[in-house]
């Protein structure tokens, strides 16, 4: 099973197969499609812009994947404050 180091992010070392199943649930919840290569900058940027669509075009849709997925209410809340 291959390994990646991640730089930028909490997690020092994610593998593969949660990638993938990071991506199936990313895809499966918001609508969107990756690149050939999934790393997890790429599914980072691609989640951000889809949040971002739906922060700009359909606010409750992805109030509702976010109860859907069963974010924590309280990280939700300071996101929205940061907003």
């Amino acid at each position: 099973m291959k390994l990646l180091k991640l730089s930028k992010f909490p997690v020092e070392v994610i593998m593969e197969n949660e990638i993938n199943e990071v991506y199936s649930i990313i895809s499966r919840n918001f609508e969107v499609e990756a690149s050939a290569e999934l790393t997890i900058e790429s599914l980072v940027l691609l989640l951000g812009a889809r949040i971002r669509e739906l922060l700009d075009n359909n606010l409750e849709k992805l109030v509702s994947i976010m109860y859907r997925i069963d974010l924590n209410q309280a990280k939700v809340d300071r996101i929205f404050e940061n907003i």
